[in-house]
């Protein structure tokens, strides 16, 4: 078969020639994409909306073919030179096939003009690309059975990949929604059910009447930010007759209202929040943010069992002829939307960590078999019950100590520090609030947050911080980051003026605070102190200033070495010396293995190693690991203390914190001279001068002494051992 040069030609030329029965068929609207694969539906023409989940391929397929027989026996007799038009039904049968087999359609497409017996010289003189997409279905929740996921209808969630062959089809990025119009038919390269879309378009799904948003923003007019937000909780209430959930409820309003960049301090950051809620099971934490979405009638909830990096970012598919492909996960289709994560916990710590980085760029990236990147700025919740050690079991909020501990399972430090706000849901609802018959009705003004959040998907307007709020922003972010800033749960950080200023925009937003001409949000002081005050309620109640407070009293300076030397030598009855040593030690090893101290220092393992360690351990200077014991923050800081000094008394260190070169010599007061002169500051003579009772060389303090011996009786301090 000889191929020459071919044009392309565009579609709606084409589309005159060719013979598409059904091409003046009516359309039939379809609620769900997943409705092609009802029997009454082949060879129809549907329309549909539907989300696309994969970066498009390109085919380059023959439209128009010359056929030429070259049969010149005299007995021979037929049309001898034709130009077959394909029917466009033809065009999937070339996608993915290699030359031989595109040779061997065309044979058969040009059989059937032909006798038998000719000799057929086929040439491709018209072409046309057409574009394979998958896509799924629109829906707003997804959840698990087996190992097929299904939306609320109970309809299973496929993916289709569709052929689309309108030549100006542009900008088809994954997450986009669109409206595709085309022939339902049975997908040459497998048999399964598929679409020749003839039409497809982008859906605009911010389309929001501005008249109730004005009414909404009339009625809290004459309300302060405090006001409305309790009005918002109350008739929530009421909407989804679930009780004392104001907390959840306050952050699915800010993470779903926040505008998608801002303004700030000179440059635009993303301001899409990315929240979480952590809590016990069947408190209506998740339902919460379901009855949420069902109001506002936009955004997707998915359950964990397809929480994956897979689902959630996407992977590299294998196309039936071998062509590999990206299919994109929920991030992308939900990109400049809301997505809620439901039973996140059953991601892994490093699955979300793998995410973090996506999540904050809002750019997903596969970089396998198939390369392929997409828009992932995701609004998003992480809805989970906390973990047990192991990592995989979930525990129940009373099993820690305070409610903030929860984390320490499900989420690496850096993942804790991007989170933007997080709440703490306890089993604490009395049963008799959770029974109660409700026939209150919410007030109707409830149903035009549906506007106002298209509004802000829409970015039809712009984020603008009064006078005065910057600065408010900026002293807000010290007095949380004195109060709650820990290093073991970083939910407060160095950038804590941005999230308050990603906070603070949304606030503003869902509290209506417009200009006059409603193209302009305005960010308030209060909006910025009402912020600062629900972070602190919640971080304060979760225990977070608690720890902060523990975190700085942690801090190692000698009185506290000194300590933990003393409690070293009462567990092992070394020397001072030998304790240091010891604590040296410890604080240097990767993994800490008992034997290994046992064998270092001579200890015996019941009556010296163990009680050690366990003191340790208690102490939080070391953490128990699988097969092992490894540092704990609090022996991190006592390594970095004990850097410069030697466990010998000859050894000195600089009493500044400036770095010594190898040539200087070191000069100050070592690090045991330092302990044995707290020693002997401990260590007093006592007499009673009722009695003429005596304590020589005592570390006991004059009030254990008097406690100890008569109450009534005076007793002095003698001297300080010298």
């Amino acid at each position: 078969m000889k191929k020459q040069e071919t044009l392309t030609e565009p579609f709606e030329e084409i589309a005159r020639n060719v013979k598409l029965e059904n091409i003046t068929d009516p359309i039939i609207p379809l609620e769900k994409l997943n409705q092609i694969d009802d029997s009454k539906y082949p060879n129809k023409t549907i329309q549909v909306n539907a989300v696309i989940a994969s970066n498009s391929v390109s085919y380059n397929v023959p439209s128009e073919i010359n056929v030429q027989c070259t049969n010149n026996r005299k007995e021979h007799f037929c049309r001898r030179d034709e130009n077959i038009i394909l029917d466009i039904n033809e065009y999937p049968k070339f996608v993915e096939v290699q030359d031989y087999k595109r040779e061997q359609i065309l044979n058969q497409i040009a059989k059937s003009s032909f006798s038998s017996d000719c000799s057929l010289n086929i040439e491709e003189i018209k072409t046309i690309t057409i574009k394979r997409l998958r896509v799924r279905p629109v829906v707003s929740s997804l959840y698990k059975k087996a190992s097929t996921f299904f939306d609320d209808d109970g309809n299973e969630w496929t993916a289709y990949d569709v052929y689309v062959i309108q030549e100006d089809a542009k900008n088809i990025e994954a997450g986009k929604e669109i409206r595709i119009t085309g022939q339902v038919i049975a997908d040459p390269k497998n048999g399964k059910v598929t679409i020749l879309v003839s039409e497809l378009s982008f859906v605009d799904d911010n389309i929001y009447d501005l008249e109730n948003i004005k009414e909404l923003s009339k009625f809290y007019k004459t309300k302060n930010v405090d006001e409305i937000m309790s009005w918002l909780s109350k008739e929530f209430e009421k909407y989804s007759k679930i009780v004392k959930r104001e907390n959840v409820t306050e952050l699915g309003l800010l993470s779903m209202f926040s505008p998608l960049h801002i303004e700030f301090e000179g440059k635009t950051i993303p301001a899409w929040l990315k929240t979480v809620v952590i809590g016990d099971s069947t408190t209506g934490k998740s339902e919460t943010i379901r009855q949420l979405i069902v109001l506002c009638r936009i955004g997707q909830i998915i359950s964990g069992e397809m929480s994956s990096v897979a689902g959630l970012a996407g992977a590299s598919v294998q196309a039936g002829g071998g062509q590999w492909f990206t299919d994109f996960g929920v991030l992308v289709l939900n990109d400049k939307k809301f997505l809620a994560i439901d039973g996140a916990h059953k991601l892994r710590k490093d699955e979300i960590d793998k995410l973090a980085e996506a999540e904050r760029n809002g750019k997903i990236a596969i970089n396998k078999a198939a390369k392929g990147e997409a828009y992932a700025r995701t609004r998003q919740i992480k809805i989970l019950n906390p973990l047990d050690e192991d990592g995989r079991t979930t525990a129940t909020m009373d099993s820690f100590l305070f409610p903030v501990n929860s984390l320490q399972y499900s989420f690496q430090i850096q993942s804790i520090a991007r989170i933007d706000l997080c709440c703490f849901v306890t089993d604490d609802v009395d049963v008799k609030d959770r029974n109660v018959i409700s026939h209150q009705q919410h007030d109707s003004k409830l149903e035009h947050l549906s506007d106002l959040i298209r509004f802000v998907w829409s970015n039809n307007y712009n984020v603008k911080f009064d006078d005065g709020v910057i600065q408010e922003i900026l002293d807000q972010a010290i007095f949380l980051e004195n109060k709650f800033k820990s290093e073991e749960y970083p939910l407060i950080t160095n950038d804590q003026k941005f999230k308050l200023a990603k906070l603070s925009a949304s606030l503003a937003v869902i509290t209506c605070s417009f200009d006059d001409t409603i193209s302009n949000v305005i960010v308030t002081k209060e909006h910025v102190q009402y912020i600062s005050k629900l972070i602190d309620t919640e971080y304060t109640k979760a225990g977070l200033e608690k720890i902060s407070k523990q975190n700085k009293f942690d801090q190692i300076d000698t009185e506290k070495l000194y300590d933990i030397s003393e409690a070293i030598i009462s567990k092992t009855h070394v020397t001072r010396e030998e304790s240091i040593e010891i604590l040296s030690w410890i604080t240097k090893q990767s993994k800490i293995i008992r034997d290994e101290l046992m064998d270092e220092f001579a200890l015996s393992r019941d009556n010296q190693a163990q009680p050690l360690l366990t003191y340790l351990k208690n102490e939080k200077i070391i953490k128990t690991s699988r097969n092992h014991y490894s540092i704990a923050k609090k022996g991190v800081a006592i390594a970095r203390f004990l850097m410069d000094f030697s466990a010998s008394s000859a050894s000195r260190v600089a009493k500044t914190d400036t770095p010594l070169t190898d040539s200087e010599i070191k000069r100050g007061v070592s690090i045991l001279s330092e302990l044995e002169r707290l020693e002997r500051l401990k260590i007093h003579t006592f007499k009673c001068n009722d009695c003429n009772s005596e304590w020589k060389n005592t570390k006991e303090t004059l009030e254990e002494i008097t406690k100890n011996h008569n109450s009534e009786h005076s007793i002095v301090m003698m001297e300080v051992l010298s």
